[in-house]
């Protein structure tokens, strides 16, 4: 049977696209398959995922320059415009003049029968020539098809197979590259949880699950909030996630007294006993490549409502079934969508949410996988 080889950017923070990758691999070991994963930062505090069960291998770029964007806002933020110099200035480093150093690292411990898996750009830059590559896209057709993405792409190899994670990015993406057609799949990613039907509880408890950043747009989420409380809308609200914006975020919540109503948790290991906690989801995110924490906490019976982030929005949620979604970013029209939903018995939503995620469990995914892997 083939070795599966997947990379991965970095096992430091606990970002969707690796616990997706990871959770892949470990079922696809659970199939027989030999399985390694490679993340292209140095290991450390790996402490979010148990890898007794996996084979892992380390590029060992620092994490500062495999998480780039990250460390960029921070600098600016902070005005360390000389750190903003030389983070790109090692940027450059590693993934121009170093390249193929690493293409030639992960060509030495894997073999020409492999399949590589690449789930991010700068993982799949660093993929090898001679080999079966398969480019793992976690985003939208607009962030392919821009000129800085297709400019990297040139710097790569071009992939056996491209697996996108919605039907609108790869019918986008095939229409302005019709050569992909043959050449690609869209397979969904899978919840890492078991179903679990909860009943509502007594008063609504609801949830948002995503880093403090600028796309995720937590700022709305407060916003939204603050009308809640001024509609006399009973509710609590618990915040599980980190970021840049944490600060700005905890102070709204102060400016604004929601004190009571909102919990900042901050990035949270444990995140399904939050989830047992809770009816409803807000995702108030501008943009979305696929968001799988809606099919998560569907998982646990919880209905979500979310801004427009993108078409891909639409294949994740089932209009009324597991969620709404409402197009627009204005604070008292996502209040009053969740005022609508949640008033009176909403039992009947949960039950529904709790039904859909069934389309996402894990094994039906992996069987995808596996057929993905027998036909290259």
């Amino acid at each position: 049977m083939k070795k599966i080889v997947w990379l991965i950017q970095q096992t430091y923070h606990s970002g969707g696209t690796e616990m997706v990758s990871i959770n892949l691999l470990k079922e696809l070991k659970k199939l027989n398959y030999d399985c390694l994963l490679i993340s292209v930062a140095a290991r450390q505090n790996e402490s979010f995922f148990d890898s007794s069960d996996l084979e892992v291998a380390s590029l060992g770029l620092p994490i500062e320059v495999c998480c780039f964007d990250r460390y960029l806002k921070e600098y600016l933020n902070k005005c360390q415009y000389f750190k903003v110099i030389g983070l790109s200035l090692r940027l450059f480093y590693h993934f121009v003049v170093k390249k193929n150093y690493y293409r030639k690292k992960i060509q030495a411990i894997t073999c020409e029968d492999d399949i590589i898996i690449a789930s991010s750009l700068d993982s799949y830059l660093f993929a090898p020539s001679k080999r079966e590559v398969i480019f793992h896209y976690h985003f939208d057709a607009n962030d392919y098809l821009h000129p800085f993405f297709k400019f990297m792409l040139r710097l790569c190899i071009k992939p056996k197979h491209t697996v996108f994670l919605t039907d609108s990015a790869r019918d986008n993406i095939v229409k302005a590259k019709p050569e992909l057609k043959n050449k690609s799949s869209v397979i969904h990613n899978p919840s890492r949880f078991k179903r679990e039907k909860i009943p509502s509880h007594d008063k609504l408890n609801l949830i948002y699950v995503g880093r403090l950043e600028t796309q995720k747009n937590p700022e709305l989420l407060i916003e939204v909030c603050k009308v809640l409380k001024e509609k006399a809308f009973n509710y609590h609200l618990y915040i599980c996630g980190d970021g840049s914006k944490y600060a700005k975020v905890k102070k709204m919540i102060e400016d604004y007294s929601l004190v009571d109503e909102i919990s900042m948790l901050g990035s949270i290991k444990n995140i399904e006993a939050y989830y047992r906690l809770c009816d409803g989801q807000i995702v108030t995110s501008f943009t979305e490549g696929y968001a799988l924490s809606i099919i998560e906490a569907n998982c646990f019976s919880i209905y979500t409502i979310s801004t427009h982030c993108g078409d891909a929005i639409y294949e994740v949620i089932e209009e009324g079934v597991n969620g709404k979604v409402v197009d627009s970013f204005d604070p008292l029209e996502i209040a009053d969508c969740i005022i609508d939903s949640f008033s009176g018995d909403y039992e009947k939503l949960k039950i529904s949410a709790y039904n859909h995620a069934e389309n996402y469990e894990i094994n039906k995914i992996i069987k995808k996988w596996d057929e993905l892997f027998k036909s290259l």
